[in-house]
This record gives C-alpha cells, sequence and structure tokens, in this order.
C-alpha cells in the first residue's frame, strides 16, 4: 500500500502498487503502531482506476471479505474516536452559495 485513502468497517480505498482487476480478491493487513497492532484482512476489489500521478499504481476500491471481530472493533472505535474529535456544524460557518446566470 502506498496510501490509505479512507477505511471504514465495510472496506477501503487505498494507492497500490501493481494491476487490480475488478471483483479481484486481494490480502493485506492494518498496522497500528502505537498498540503494535497487525490485523489481517481479505478483500474483493470493487473499484479500480490507473493513478496519473504514480504510474506504477492504482487507485482500488475493496469491500472486506468476512473481516474478524478484531479489525471490525478497531474500525468501529477508529471512526468513532474521529467523528468525536469533528469540529460541530455550525450554519454559521456555511458556505454561501449563488445560482449561476447566463452572462
Amino acid at each position: 500500500v502506498r496510501l490509505w485513502m479512507d477505511v471504514s468497517e465495510g472496506g477501503g480505498r487505498a494507492l497500490l502498487s501493481g494491476t487490480f482487476e475488478h471483483g479481484s480478491d486481494i490480502e493485506g493487513e492494518v498496522r497500528y503502531a502505537p498498540r503494535k497492532l497487525v490485523l489481517p484482512f481479505a478483500g474483493r476489489v470493487r473499484h479500480v482506476k490507473p493513478s496519473t500521478i504514480h504510474k506504477d499504481c492504482q487507485m482500488i476500491g475493496f469491500s472486506f471479505v468476512d473481516p474478524e471481530e478484531g479489525l471490525r472493533s478497531f474500525l468501529r472505535e477508529l471512526t468513532t474516536r474521529l467523528a468525536d474529535l469533528a469540529p460541530p456544524r455550525s450554519r454559521e460557518h456555511t458556505p454561501s452559495t449563488s445560482t449561476a446566470r447566463p452572462a
């Protein structure tokens, strides 16, 4: 994995070296150094897009296949903590919008 873009309980999106086909099976690990966690997973490729920046890589979206409880629990905890860190949205900070009009 060159770069994790997104991960959730259902799967993830990552920039990977190599070539992948839609529907192909993959294997990998989610590592979390502060806890010395190494959580293996199996997945199935759902989306593939060649990288425009890294010629030897593809952006893939994948779903987990029968993820173990340890992985699901860790991802659930991680997403809950990230949600707690997000500042509350306020209408005061919502950017204004306008409708485009012909010149």
